[in-house]
């Protein structure tokens, strides 16, 4: 952190905006934890509460991007809610909790269910309700739409606005989404490398950008209006002297600068794709959990409800819906991970030789599949072994950000987690695989380096089937050539991508896409 001033009203919405690894988790942990142990650097009027051995504690609450992992597996959340207002001394207000679950279109009895029987983005929106529910003077909240999708995004942020006027509660949110910052924050501070490169209100910021990184991030952002724009160059390096950005800046002088340009334009018009083969056929998939609802009674929940769809090869699929409609159950059969209860999968050969075709995935929650005590060389190493082109881990790595010479020697562990998505990117592309399935990868991922990532998948996977899953249908927009509307376990409607945004044909779709450009609403207004 350098030279970082800041002040928060009461009622206000500051936002933190900028690329992924600029430090604003880093700043929101240095906030609270300071807030706690009464860092004189720190001035704060928000009042105070005592805990359970009677010290004075200030009224503010952290909500981490990890917050959704936090919650213990034993009790349902409702319970978990309950104790964490009974040792802040606060009243539980049965009105205030079915208002807000009501604003955002779900049901109270969600909150009885136990953590593992609630998707990530249910998850989060239950960590960020119990946030709510104390009604402190000022909520931390690092990322707190990553797993949402655009219509719960929309309806959360509704509720930060709501409560910040209504409830004088102050909100210090982060994020690499200029839309969503943007859309819910009074104030604004964008972040590179440890600092403030620039600090506005938020309409002067829409309308008038001044910093050469804040224009970048206001204009790098997956969608279907800039599918032809495509950034090569992964932004994660900082200056030693000067500007920060001054390594990637465009109008800087020649004798300060690289000379590599981060922006180019690819043209995609008129690219015409032949039939291809099937690389992936699912073929009425069927899959049902059991729930407990009490000791002698169990709930058939149907996940999954008779999928059928061919995948062909050189095509990009984009599959959206909203949190705990079966996306990620989806991608863990289509990947092998997990088995239908009936139906099956069919994947097809190589023609030449008849060898199986390579599958490949990566998972939102990518720390379950790397071991941490491993280091970044010992798996480039690994990786290298079994690719087709052993050196082609080594320049994917540098194109993510993540040079061998720089990182090689840190543990998983030391990786944050947009690193780590990173790197498991990297390894699962450098296998160049037949089908590749991405479930949410990129969550942690700021829009410029996103953009960065789903140039090297044209780049590499040209030929090669892509399926990807996210909740964010402006990144799939970008991507994808086919999208796939999932509600319920089933297809509720797909096709082309500029068929789907200009003639959706049903009220699901409809939403979706109304909610994603309401959020980004305010950056329309952007010059």
């Amino acid at each position: 952190m350098k030279d970082i001033n800041m002040t928060v009203e009461k009622g206000q919405v500051a936002g933190i905006l900028g690329i992924t690894g600029c430090g604003k988790t880093t700043l929101l942990k240095l906030l609270y934890n300071g807030l706690k142990n009464g860092d004189r650097r720190l001035i704060w009027k928000g009042g105070n509460y005592v805990d359970a051995i009677g010290r004075a504690r200030p009224n503010a609450v952290y909500v981490p991007q990890s917050a959704p992992d936090s919650l213990d597996p034993v009790y349902s959340v409702i319970d978990q809610i309950r104790k964490v207002m009974q040792a802040r001394s606060v009243d539980f207000d049965q009105d205030l909790l079915e208002k807000i679950m009501s604003e955002i279109g779900r049901s109270p009895d969600m909150l009885k269910k136990k953590p593992q029987a609630l998707s990530q983005g249910e998850r989060h929106i239950a960590v960020v309700i119990m946030a709510l529910m104390i009604r402190p003077s000022l909520i931390m909240m690092d990322e707190p739409t990553t797993s949402l999708d655009a219509i719960e995004t929309l309806d959360l942020l509704g509720i930060i606005r709501r409560f910040s006027v209504q409830y004088g509660i102050s909100f210090i949110i982060s994020g690499t989404s200029p839309e969503v910052i943007t859309y819910a924050s009074d104030f604004v501070h964008v972040m590179y490398c440890g600092t403030f490169v620039e600090s506005s209100q938020t309409e002067d910021l829409i309308s008038n950008p001044l910093h050469p990184y804040t224009r970048m991030i206001m204009k790098m952002r997956p969608s279907i209006r800039t599918k032809d724009l495509v950034l090569d160059r992964f932004i994660y390096d900082c200056n030693d002297y000067g500007c920060p950005f001054l390594n990637y800046c465009e109008y800087a002088r020649d004798e300060c600068r690289s000379q590599v340009s981060i922006r180019r334009y690819n043209d995609r018009a008129g690219q015409v794709r032949s039939l291809a083969e099937i690389m992936l056929s699912a073929k009425h998939v069927y899959k049902t959990y059991l729930e407990k609802v009490s000791i002698f009674k169990w709930h058939e929940n149907k996940v999954i409800e008779d999928f059928s769809y061919d995948f062909l090869s050189g095509t990009r699929y984009g599959i959206i819906g909203v949190s705990g409609s079966g996306k990620t159950t989806l991608a863990s059969i289509l990947a092998g991970y997990d088995r239908p209860d009936s139906g099956s999968i069919i994947y097809s050969k190589h023609p030449s030789d008849g060898s199986s075709i390579r599958v490949r995935n990566v998972f939102q929650d990518t720390y379950r599949f790397l071991n941490p005590v491993n280091t970044l060389e010992w798996y480039e190493k690994n990786i290298s072994a079994i690719s087709p082109d052993p050196k082609l881990i080594d320049k994917i790595l540098d194109a993510v950000g993540l040079p061998l010479e720089r990182f090689g020697s840190l543990y998983i562990d030391q990786l944050s987690g947009g690193q780590r998505q990173r790197l498991a990117f990297a390894m699962v592309l450098s296998q160049l695989p037949d089908v590749l399935i991405l479930d949410e990868p990129f969550s942690m991922i700021d829009p410029p380096n996103a953009m960065v990532l789903f140039s090297l998948i044209r780049k590499y996977l040209d030929k090669s089937t892509v399926i990807y899953i996210d909740h964010n249908i402006d990144r799939v927009a970008y991507l994808c050539d086919h999208i796939i509307a999932f509600d319920k376990g089933r297809i509720v409607e797909e096709d082309d991508v500029k068929k789907i945004f200009e003639t959706q044909k049903t009220e699901y779709v409809e939403k979706l896409i109304w909610a994603s450009e309401k959020i980004s609403s305010r950056m329309k207004r952007q010059p």
